[in-house]
Parts: structure tokens; C-alpha cells; sequence
């Protein structure tokens, strides 16, 4: 345990791109500097300058700058240490400084007897003037929490925030390139003002995180609405669960950090690292690839999942969500890359399915299954969404050689063909936990390979090449980060004209909408296609089909009951040209929003199948249709045998297979609910239910004018009483009867508190 020391200076490294004398990339924390990589960071230990503990008492009110936070309990004890700090600090109020930089922001706060923990400038530069282990004065106590600045770490972020509701906006006096926002109603009051940089969101992203992994009490979410707006009131009360606040939602007279702030976008750089794009396709624009790490707001997230969409879209290759060429249902999309382009877990998850074998006459039946279970709704429900993500068609690989291995063995393409990081299957051999009978296998006779694929349990049957189920819990079950190298694209397509492609789905039993309301919050983001109960894969949802036939056949056809009836089907060039060149963009934009429920094209339940084998046994099926294949006479060699031959190595998602990932029925039908996945991956990230469940409440007009009328009565017995008032950021929110004061003058106000000797050392 390490104690709370006092400041000494330290030897001084500056941070890349960072020329501000004295910045280091380190934040104190119970007196010990922890790095904060990329950011600029000027502390108090580098620049005593910034530091509010060495300002003594004051001139305001009595106390210091700077207190002792305590842990409170049967034994009320100080602070010392970071593990004391962990167990006391769970918040983090975000005020606006209101003034032109961050040396205004502490010059004010100083006269004004506050402190803060953070001030972020105009620029992203980091000031620390407080321990992150000691208690600023930066905030009052709310009616749903007592002693918040015991517990809570204030940020100060650079912003002239003044109010130009009413009037014509100025032009921005502020540095740095700031978007004028909307009026919004903020504490019965509407408001308008600038916003904040790029640079500033960057570094505030950054800063949270960190103190984050420091103080596991902190939870990275702010006060939002049912509809996932944010909350722009008082809140009611206090949830464990929301560890950053405005100063708005503390007090009634308080507006920031104003209608300028995009808490969407600080949520969505929060989250940010949950998810993962499976390939980094190019942005068109910057020519980088695209990264869930770099998409900040509404605008930039829409832009990213178009590359995607119109990547397969335009592509003229087939493999559309929701149907196929030939008017088949496609539970996914193709995305095409390289050969061996590295495929990545979309979301956390764990691998429960997988097969790794020599590719057959339509190339690469071999894939990755990840199972996933997001928390819905109040975490004491404990109601969980399970989904599974698909990757199809994967490049294979050598079970018995790492990624390591590879790279010590060298040659051209050697890592390509290394076990995936999920499995480093090497290294259990070599414990001895897996392929006991391994040096057998090269003198045993070489068994044919079976017309179906077979099922088999761990490690061992991947490495046969059969569809090898894998645990989904306990030690051995094989968890993937989001962002990890599950495998490589592979290839398939028809013999001799093979070309690389990914084939990514995204699927779930019906189970899933006991959990996720789409009639609520949801609907917005979904909608149903009517299920089809067929076997036979072929589409038959009317309202789908007349939604992609050309205009002028939806024109021609009345709906009538007796449409599919009439042997009207759609044809390959209608599908690809509802998706490269739709009469009606909006209506395959749509499409990407459907979620349709239909036999998978993977299960057993495929209705030719049935058609050549009325068994209901999987292994008499297999029999059935070899002793077909392999019988004297014209059906040995019929197409439809040959096709079928060609396409059963695909088929792996039997009622054994379904049983063990979760998705088997009674009885077994094949039938899945399916999403597009870049779709479902972008509503995950941004939109799911963890983030637009209801998690705060903000007070009516009625209870803030109340709270106003309690809060000047208690702010002159405090005046009368010589006492401290909340004033941090100064008095420049007006309440509901007050005309808005002139900007200008507002901060011609602050502005003009006179500077002390000595007391500021500029660094211009």
C-alpha cells in the first residue's frame, strides 16, 4: 500500500506531440504518477503553478482549497492510499470553466475559494491541480446524495458557456473549432451555446477511462432518458450504476456543462472498445480503415455502417441479407478481402462451434461459432440476450503450430495457415491434454471422407477436421475478446473459380425476445419480416418479395393471397439490381433492419434433404444419400445428386450441434431468427438496451422551482451566516424569471478579477 505522498518534483519526459513546458503523460493518484499514453498532461507536480493545495486558506469562506477525503463506515478514517480512494470515489461531475482557458479557470476559481481535479483546455491539454486521492471544493451536495465532492471528482473543461437563446448567435470567441448547438431547455431555462473541440472530447475520453480502471466504483455512464436522450434536469435520485454527472443534474441553478456537450458522443468513446468491426474495410473518405474506435456521434457511426452495407451491396457477387440470387433465404452477408485478411470476434464472446479441414470441391466449409450474452434491462434481473455470430468460410489452418511458431519457422505465407490465437492448440499437445493417439493416426489407413461432416466433441475432432463442439463455460471454455484474431478469410465459389470471401451471420432462438422489447425503445432500430415456416429454403414472404421485384412488377400485382401460388418467382438479376441500382434506395435500406426468422441454410432441416431421406436420424440420412451417390444408374450421375454432394460439407448445424450451442427446439425444425450483422453490430455498440434502458429520471418543472425557491433561501442563510455556497463556475445560469444577461458582459465579469504578484507564471 502505497501512502499518500507529498508533491515532489520528478524528473521531466515530455509526451509526444506535446511542447507545453513541464507536461508530462502521467495523472497523480495518491501520490503516485500513472501514465495516461497519448495525452498531454501538465500536473501540479510538474507546475506548481497549478497546484490549489499550496494556496492556503480561501479569501471566501472558511476551510481549504484542497481537503482530506474520508471513508466513512462504523470507523470514519482518511484517505492515504489508492485503495482507500477505490472504496470511497464513484462519481465524476463535469462543469464548464466559462472562461478563455484553463489558467482563466484557476485564476477564478481561486478567488473564488473553489478547486478542481481536472481542467481540460481548449486544446485537449490535461491540468491536474488536485490528488485524485483528496477532495476538491467544486460541487454542493444534492437533495439525492450527501458530501458529493467526498466522493466525486470534478472536471472543469474549457468553454466561454454563455447563453445565446433568443439571439443571433455570435461568432465563436472561443479557441479552437466549436459548433454553436441547439437550444435546448436545461432546469426549466432554454439555453444555447457553444460547444466543445475535438481535442477536448479526445482527452476527457481518455481521462475517464483511466480513472476508471483505477476506481472500479466509477461507472462510465451519464443520466439518460428511456428513449436514450440525455437528461438535461435535476436528477431524482442517486444509481449506483451512473458515475458521471453535469453540474446541471446536481442542482437546479446550474446549466453545465451545457446544451454544447454531446453526451452521446462521450458514451459512445466510452464504449467504444466493446465491440469490433470482423474486417477494417477502407473509409473512402480518409482512405484508413474503418475502427468502432474512431466513430464519434450519429453522423460519423451511419457513414462507417454505409461502407459496409454497400461494400456487399454494390459488389455484384451476391451474398445480400436477406435473399440470396435465387430467391433463397441468407441469414447473412459476404464481405470480400484477401485471402488470409485476418477476421476478427465482433463482441465478446466464447467459441462453442468450429471446424478446421481441407477445403472440398466448393471451397471452405470452415468456420468459427461465438456465443454471446449481453445484460438487458436492470442487472438485478439478470436477464441476458444470447446471440451467436457467425464467421463461414475460414482459410485453413495447422492445429498443431501457433502464431508463434510461425513467425520462428518464416517463408511466405507461413502465418496465415498458424492456429488462431483462440485455440494455441501447440501448446496443449505439448502438456500432453490433447492428441494422445496423434502418432497412430499418420500409419492408420486413411479413412474416406464422409459425404456429411461429422460431429465430434473438443479439440481433438477440430483437428480431424470434424465440426468440433467446444464447453461454453467453466476452465476450458475458449473466450474471445472483441477484437481478437479468430481466424482467416478463406475461399469458395464454384471449382476451378474460387475467390475469398467472409461469410458473417448473426442469429438467436426466439428466446431472445422474451428479452429485448422491439415494440419499446427498440422499434425504432427493427422490424419483424413475417416468419416462414418452410423447409425448403426458398423465400416466401410476400411483402419481402414485392419489396425487391422491380416497380413495375409491384405495380402489375395486386395483393391478393394466391401470389406466390402463381409461380411468380424472382430472378437473379432482379435480386442484383434491387441491390447495386434500386428503384426506391429506401426500400433496401430497410431491408438491412429486418429481422427474419427462416430454416437456416446450415441445418440439417433443408428440405431436399428430406426429399432424398425420410428418416429422421441424421446418421440414416447420411447413409441414405451415399448409397445413392454411389448406386449403378442415371441417378449417380444427375445434377441435382452432384449438387447435393457438393453442398452437405456445409451443412454442420445439426440438432446435436443446436442442442449443445443453445438454439435446439421441440421438435428441431432448423428454424433461427436472423439479423444483417453490421447492423445488429451498430445497434449493439450504440444502441442496445444496456445503454437506452432507462437509467435516470429528471425532476418536473414543478420540483426544480421548488428546488430554486428552497436553494436561494439556503444560499442567503448561508451569506447571512458567513457560510460557503456552491458558486463554482460563478453566477451565470439564470434562473426561470430572469432575463438572459449579456454575454459579453458575463465574462468581461469574470475576466476582470485582478490577477495577484507572482502568483501566475505564463508560459505563452
Amino acid at each position: 500500500m502505497t501512502q499518500l505522498r507529498d508533491p515532489v518534483l520528478q524528473p521531466v519526459v515530455l509526451t509526444p506531440e506535446c511542447a507545453i513546458p513541464r507536461a508530462q503523460g502521467t495523472l497523480i493518484v495518491a501520490g503516485q504518477r500513472i501514465e495516461l499514453e497519448g495525452q498531454c498532461i501538465v500536473t501540479f507536480l510538474d507546475d506548481p503553478d497549478w497546484d490549489f493545495s499550496r494556496l492556503g486558506e480561501p479569501p471566501t469562506r472558511p476551510g481549504k482549497y484542497v481537503e482530506v477525503r474520508h471513508v466513512e463506515g462504523e470507523v470514519r478514517r482518511e484517505v492515504q492510499t489508492l485503495p482507500d480512494a477505490q472504496e470511497v470515489v464513484d462519481m465524476v461531475v463535469l462543469h464548464s470553466d466559462i472562461t478563455s482557458d484553463s489558467r482563466q479557470c484557476f485564476q477564478i476559481l481561486k478567488q473564488r475559494g473553489f478547486s478542481t481535479h481536472f481542467m481540460i483546455d481548449w486544446d485537449g491539454t490535461i491540468y491536474q491541480g488536485t490528488d485524485v486521492a483528496r477532495m476538491a471544493i467544486h460541487a454542493a451536495s444534492p437533495d439525492f446524495r450527501k458530501n458529493v465532492n467526498n466522493v466525486s471528482i470534478g472536471i472543469d473543461i474549457n468553454c466561454p458557456q454563455v447563453n445565446h437563446a433568443g439571439g443571433q448567435a455570435p461568432a465563436a470567441s472561443a479557441r479552437g473549432e466549436r459548433r454553436m448547438s441547439e437550444t435546448i431547455e436545461i432546469n426549466t431555462v432554454q439555453w444555447q451555446s457553444w460547444g466543445y473541440t475535438d481535442a477536448q472530447y479526445r482527452a476527457l475520453i481518455a481521462l475517464l477511462k483511466k480513472l476508471a480502471s483505477l476506481l472500479p466504483k466509477l461507472k462510465l455512464m451519464a443520466p439518460l432518458a428511456e428513449d436514450n436522450s440525455p437528461i438535461w434536469s435535476v436528477v431524482e435520485k442517486h444509481d449506483p450504476d451512473i458515475g458521471i454527472y453535469g453540474h446541471l443534474h446536481l442542482t437546479a441553478e446550474k446549466f453545465d456543462p451545457g446544451p454544447g456537450f454531446d453526451w452521446h458522443r462521450l458514451i459512445y468513446g466510452l464504449t467504444e472498445e466493446t465491440n469490433h468491426f470482423p474486417l477494417a474495410l477502407v473509409d473512402p473518405r480518409t482512405r484508413k480503415p474503418l475502427e468502432l474506435a474512431g466513430l464519434q456521434g450519429d453522423a460519423e457511426v451511419d457513414a462507417a455502417a454505409r461502407v459496409y452495407f454497400l461494400h456487399t451491396e454494390l459488389a455484384g457477387k451476391g451474398g445480400y441479407y436477406p435473399i440470396g440470387l435465387s430467391g433463397q433465404w441468407h441469414g447473412g452477408v459476404h464481405l470480400f478481402a484477401a485471402r488470409g485478411t485476418e477476421v476478427r470476434a465482433m463482441t465478446d464472446g466464447v467459441v462453442v462451434a468450429a471446424r478446421n479441414a481441407a477445403p472440398g470441391p466448393l471451397g471452405s466449409a470452415n468456420f468459427v461459432l461465438l456465443r454471446h450474452e449481453v445484460l438487458f434491462g436492470d442487472p438485478q434481473d439478470a436477464r441476458r440476450f444470447v446471440f451467436y455470430s457467425l464467421y463461414m468460410h475460414l482459410l485453413h489452418f495447422d492445429p498443431e503450430r501457433d502464431a508463434t511458431d510461425a513467425e520462428k519457422q518464416g517463408g511466405k505465407h507461413t502465418d496465415e495457415f498458424a492456429a488462431p490465437q483462440w485455440l494455441t492448440l501447440s501448446k496443449q499437445v505439448a502438456n500432453g491434454q490433447a492428441g494422445a493417439d496423434q502418432d497412430d493416426e499418420d500409419d492408420a489407413p486413411k479413412r474416406q471422407q464422409p459425404l456429411l461432416p461429422v460431429v465430434g466433441e473438443g479439440i481433438d475432432a477440430l483437428r480431424r477436421g470434424e465440426v468440433a463442439l467446444l464447453p461454453a463455460e467453466g476452465p476450458d471454455a475458449r473466450r474471445v475478446a472483441a477484437g481478437t484474431v479468430i481466424g482467416r478469410v478463406g475461399e469458395m465459389g464454384d471449382e476451378d473459380d474460387w475467390e475469398p470471401v467472409l461469410h458473417l451471420e448473426v442469429f438467436a432462438n426466439s428466446q431472445w425476445r422474451n428479452i429485448v422489447d422491439l415494440l419499446g425503445v427498440h422499434g425504432r432500430y427493427w422490424y419483424d419480416v413475417e416468419a416462414d415456416g418452410d423447409d425448403n429454403l426458398l423465400v416466401d414472404s410476400e411483402s419481402l418479395l414485392r419489396q425487391v421485384l422491380p416497380t413495375v412488377d409491384r405495380q402489375k400485382l395486386a395483393p391478393d393471397p394466391t401470389f406466390l401460388g402463381r409461380g411468380r418467382r424472382i430472378r437473379p438479376d432482379e435480386v442484383e439490381s434491387f441491390y447495386r441500382e434500386p428503384d426506391d434506395p429506401e426500400l433496401r435500406d430497410r431491408l438491412r433492419l429486418a429481422i427474419t426468422r427462416h430454416v437456416s441454410e446450415w441445418s440439417d432441416q433443408v428440405d431436399w434433404l428430406k426429399l432424398l431421406a425420410n428418416a429422421q436420424d441424421w446418421d440414416d440420412k447420411a447413409k441414405q444419400l451415399r448409397d445413392l451417390l454411389e448406386a449403378d444408374g442415371s441417378l449417380r450421375h444427375a445434377l441435382f445428386a452432384r449438387q447435393i454432394a457438393r453442398q452437405l460439407p456445409f451443412v454442420w448445424l445439426t440438432q446435436e450441434v443446436a442442442k449443445h450451442i443453445g438454439v435446439a427446439g421441440e421438435p428441431w425444425d432448423g428454424i433461427l431468427d436472423h439479423f444483417h450483422p453490421i447492423h445488429f453490430l451498430i445497434w449493439l455498440t450504440f444502441h442496445s438496451n444496456t445503454r437506452a434502458r432507462e437509467l435516470a429520471r429528471g425532476k418536473s418543472k414543478r420540483e426544480i422551482a421548488k428546488d430554486r425557491a428552497q436553494a436561494a433561501k439556503k444560499a442567503e442563510a448561508a451569506r447571512l451566516a458567513g457560510e460557503w455556497e456552491d458558486d463554482h463556475g460563478g453566477d451565470v445560469a439564470p434562473t426561470a424569471l430572469e432575463e438572459v444577461a449579456n454575454p459579453s458582459q458575463i465574462l468581461q465579469d469574470l475576466w476582470d478579477v485582478p490577477s495577484q504578484p507572482g502568483e501566475w507564471r505564463r508560459m505563452d
